[in-house]
Parts: structure tokens; C-alpha cells; sequence
């Protein structure tokens, strides 16, 4: 779930295994998924499992639930 930056900066690294694993925990090498700013390559595949994880959750629910109306039953209860 790497982008191309990260992809890019992977395969450029130099230094030992330790060292590339500490670079992807703290150096801001990974993209946030969706609002594009920096981030460690690790939180950068989290975010994005996050965000797969989210929209299969809603596509279940609302398969599961049909009858709830989707969006518009929410926008009842905020409106």
C-alpha cells in the first residue's frame, strides 16, 4: 500500500536492514491516503487499511440494512 514516492524512496535507500526499518517508522518518506501530507511510511499503510477497512464497513452495512435508507436516514438524525 505503498505510493510511488515511497516505492520510489525504497528502493533508493542505502543503508543496513535496521536502518531501513527504523527510516520507515520515523522518516516522513509515506503520504497520507486521502489528505496528501507526510507521513512515516508505516502510519502510511495504516491510514490506508483504515480507510479500506471504513468503506467495506459501510458497504456491508448498508447491504445488511437496506431498509434504513442509507445516507439520507443519517442526515434525518443530524438535520
Amino acid at each position: 500500500m505503498l505510493g510511488a514516492k515511497s516505492q520510489a524512496w525504497a528502493a533508493s535507500f542505502g543503508g543496513d536492514g535496521v536502518e531501513f526499518l527504523r527510516a520507515l517508522k520515523f522518516d516522513q518518506v509515506g503520504v497520507h491516503p486521502l489528505q496528501g501530507h507526510a507521513l512515516n511510511a508505516i502510519e502510511q499503510v495504516n491510514q490506508s487499511w483504515t480507510c479500506l477497512v471504513a468503506l467495506a464497513a459501510v458497504r456491508a452495512l448498508l447491504e445488511w440494512h437496506p431498509d434504513a435508507g442509507g445516507f439520507r436516514f443519517f442526515a434525518k438524525l443530524c438535520g
